[in-house]
């Protein structure tokens, strides 16, 4: 079991959970009834899928950094599709389970009374299939230097699925933090049949800043028994956090 207060949301690579108090994920499926005379019982067939998260908060004020609130945030995105991610259980170890999809802001509002907290409620729709995967790296650790999951724990691993499959996945990278000058960020999943021999299964684009990126892994492609999390940093005094996560279909 976990707490709620555990639970992590990134929105396009922003962490937004310290301004929100309530996620809410549901997925429903459409229904057409089929029954016939024949029947015994009410017959049904599945329709389109549909997946929402909304979720409530506080109005978040940053004048040292106003571009970085959770509000600014989403109006530099209304109109467009990003990546979303909800940690239930935090997201703060490797193989820990993780929701993602790309998506767009549906509904946002503000409210404001004399004798409350400005709060925001949001309304965020999947034009992507909802995909449940497991975390490969953890944001909560900066990283410096170049490195790969078989480094010394936190935050560091590799998810062992006991089994290959062979119809690719699904990939979502954010990242959170960004310091230095001129830094570079390259991550790519890696897969392994034996857990000591590692090939590159994804690469995501370079990244230098806050941000987020949904990669598929083209339906057919094998996804050996072990993956984990490979990164490549440049620039002069760089530092990353960046969650990672990865599902296969």
């Amino acid at each position: 079991f976990s707490f709620g207060t555990a639970a992590r949301v990134w929105v396009d690579g922003l962490q937004a959970a310290c301004v929100l108090n309530e996620v809410n994920m549901t997925a429903e499926l459409d229904e057409a009834e089929t029954t016939t005379l024949c029947s015994v019982i009410k017959d049904y067939i599945p329709g389109l899928a549909e997946v929402t998260i909304e979720t409530e908060g506080l109005f978040d004020t940053n004048t040292a950094s106003p571009a970085n609130t959770l509000d600014a945030w989403l109006d530099a995105r209304f109109g467009t599709v990003f990546p979303m991610t909800f940690a239930p259980e935090g997201g703060g170890q490797v193989g820990d389970p993780a929701y993602f999809f790309n998506g767009f802001l549906q509904e946002y509002s503000i409210e404001a009374t004399v004798d409350e907290a400005v709060s925001t409620e949001c309304t965020f729709r999947c034009s992507s299939a909802l995909a449940r995967g497991y975390v490969l790296h953890v944001d909560s650790v900066p990283r410096t230097t170049s490195g790969d999951g078989g480094d010394t724990p936190p935050g560091t691993g590799n998810v062992d699925n006991l089994v290959a499959t062979t119809n690719g996945g699904v990939a979502v990278l954010h990242v959170s933090a960004v310091s230095g000058t001129t830094p570079t960020l390259v991550v790519k999943i890696q897969h392994s049949s034996n857990g000591t021999v590692w090939a590159d299964l994804a690469t995501f684009s370079s990244q230098n800043s806050v941000n987020g990126e949904y990669l598929e892994v083209a339906a057919g492609t094998t996804v050996n028994r072990y993956l984990r999390a490979l990164w490549t940093i440049g620039g002069t005094t760089p530092s990353f956090n960046f969650e990672l996560a990865f599902k296969r279909n």
